[in-house]
């Protein structure tokens, strides 16, 4: 990620690469040391073990750069003051450890059908959360389809010193192929049967920094993140994450920690949006080993 950072600079310098915006805009995210972490789901707290407390004591242990996906709403909801509340104070817990720590809200963008639509939730979500950033899932499908709306949901937050990125779909096997927005801060991809297509991440990298992260799917049981939480063991757990962190330099991605990530539903039968996050909390051991892991391989 580093490398490839630099890479771009350089072409800009040389005026061999696009670039957007001029120096006072948003450089993206510092995704040397990312936490994933999902308290609330469309207004379903998913860490009902945990306080706001505990759960920003534990990521601050981590001193991460950037702790992504605490919140995701749906198309106009909005948050209640508790979920302001438990954002602000794991936000305060965290900083008092790494004090230049970034913040993100998490929203759908295949859900909006208009730009006016979009920055209006942006807008009020902005408000509540005086957030850093935003990360889009479906962003590259959102583009694809309605590009006028995701391009204004970019300008929108780098108009206010924020930066924006989000989920890529349909790169694997022609990275080429993406539907990358040109004024988009970074990408995220994720892996599929837990399988990652490392050269096509590595391609994908030459254009823009690339964020890797668990395949999320909670209400599908049979989805990687449900198997994640049910059925593999801590051994297993750390055995996969540990490949992946001992991956990101050579195929230049960062890599989102599963701190308290992926979700699954709390049974096979539970509603939707009964709907529980993974605990590194609970699983003995696993906060340790997220920590040696970016202490190892994380370090800028």
């Amino acid at each position: 990620m580093r490398l490839t950072l630099a890479v771009l600079a350089m072409g800009c310098l040389a005026g061999l690469a696009a670039c957007g915006g001029d120096d006072d805009d948003p450089k993206g995210p510092d995704m040397t040391r990312v936490a994933w972490a999902r308290q609330y789901l469309d207004g379903k707290n998913t860490l009902p073990h945990q306080t706001p407390k505990s759960i920003g004591d534990a990521l601050a242990g981590l001193e991460p750069t950037w702790v992504t996906g605490l919140v995701r709403f749906e198309n106009e909801q909005f948050p209640t003051k508790a979920e302001v509340s438990a954002y602000d104070e794991i936000r305060d817990a965290v900083r008092a450890k790494a004090p230049d720590a970034k913040f993100d809200v998490e929203l759908n963008a295949l859900e909006f059908k208009t730009a006016d639509e979009l920055t209006e939730q942006m807008d009020k979500l902005r408000e509540e959360y005086d957030n850093d950033g935003w990360f889009f899932d479906f962003f590259t499908p959102a583009y694809k389809a309605r590009p006028q709306v995701v391009d204004a949901a970019i300008s929108n937050a780098h108009d206010h010193g924020e930066w924006v990125g989000g989920n890529a779909f349909g790169w694997t096997g022609d990275p080429s192929s993406a539907a990358v927005p040109p004024d988009a801060d970074f990408l995220a991809v994720a892996d599929a049967d837990f399988s990652l297509d490392l050269s096509g991440v590595k391609t994908l990298a030459e254009r823009i920094p690339i964020l890797f992260h668990l395949r999320n799917n909670p209400d599908l049981p049979q989805s990687e993140g449900c198997i994640y939480i049910n059925r593999w063991s801590t051994t297993k757990r750390e055995d996969y994450i540990t490949r992946r962190a001992s991956e990101q330099s050579k195929f230049d991605f960062s890599f989102a920690y599963p701190v308290f990530f992926p979700s699954c539903r709390a049974s096979p039968h539970a509603p939707l949006l009964d709907v529980i996050s993974f605990d590194s909390i609970r699983d003995p051991g696993m906060l340790g080993t997220i920590g040696r892991l970016m202490d190892k391989y994380d370090t800028g």
